[in-house]
C-alpha cells in the first residue's frame, strides 16, 4: 500500500539512531544503512509532495529492523545491563547483609523446602500427595517470614504470610482432627 506523505517522522527516527550512542564506529554497515535512509528521506522532503510515494509498511519494517540490528550489534549495551545486576545484586545481598538477610534467606529456604517434601512423598506414593511435613515447613517457613517481613517493616510480606498462615493451621487443625478420629475408630 503506498500513499503520499512528507516523511519527517522518518527523518527524525534515523537522526535519533545516528545520534544513539549504541552506534560505534565498527558497525560501519548500520552506520551506512541509517544515513542512507536519511539522505533518501531528506531527498524526498525536497520533491514536491504530489511525487512522494513512499510505502509506509516497508519504510517502517526498514527503521525497525535497523533499529534493532542497532542494538542486538552493542555488546557495550550487554556489558552496561551487566554491570547494572551486578549493582543491584551487590546493593541486595552484601551491602545489606546483616542477621535479617540470613535469617530471611534461611525462611524462604524453609518455606521452598515443602515443594521438596511434597514432591518426594508424591514419588514414594505414585500419586499427588500433601503429606503433613509439607504443612510443618509451610508454617515454619511461613511464620519466620512472617517475623522477617514485621522487622523489616514490608507491608506485603506481613500481609500474605498473615493471611497464610491462617491457611496453614486451619490444615494443621484438620489433619489432627482426622488423625484423631482415626485413632478412636481403631480403639473401639
Amino acid at each position: 500500500m503506498s500513499f503520499k506523505f512528507a516523511p519527517h517522522w522518518a527523518i527524525k527516527s534515523a537522526r535519533d539512531l545516528m545520534s544513539n550512542e549504541l552506534v560505534e564506529a565498527d558497525n560501519r554497515e548500520v552506520w551506512d544503512s541509517v544515513n542512507q535512509l536519511v539522505r533518501n528521506a531528506e531527498e524526498k522532503l525536497r520533491t514536491p509532495v504530489s511525487t512522494q510515494d513512499v510505502d509506509y509498511q516497508t519504510a517502517v519494517s526498514t527503521l525497525d529492523k535497523l533499529e534493532l540490528e542497532m542494538v542486538r550489534a552493542t555488546p557495550e549495551r550487554l556489558i552496561t545491563i551487566g554491570q547494572e545486576l551486578s549493582a543491584f545484586f551487590y546493593d541486595a545481598f552484601v551491602a545489606k547483609f546483616d542477621f535479617w538477610l540470613v535469617f530471611g534467606l534461611l525462611a524462604q529456604l524453609l518455606f521452598a523446602g515443602r515443594f521438596l517434601v511434597q514432591w518426594i512423598a508424591s514419588e514414594r506414593a505414585g500419586k499427588s500427595v500433601v503429606p503433613f511435613a509439607f504443612w510443618v515447613f509451610s508454617m515454619g517457613g511461613g511464620l519466620m517470614t512472617l517475623v522477617y517481613g514485621i522487622v523489616r517493616r514490608e507491608p506485603v510480606i506481613i500481609f500474605g504470610q498473615a493471611v497464610a498462615m491462617i491457611i496453614y493451621v486451619r490444615n494443621i487443625m484438620l489433619i489432627f482432627r482426622e488423625r484423631g478420629r482415626a485413632k478412636s475408630g481403631r480403639t473401639e
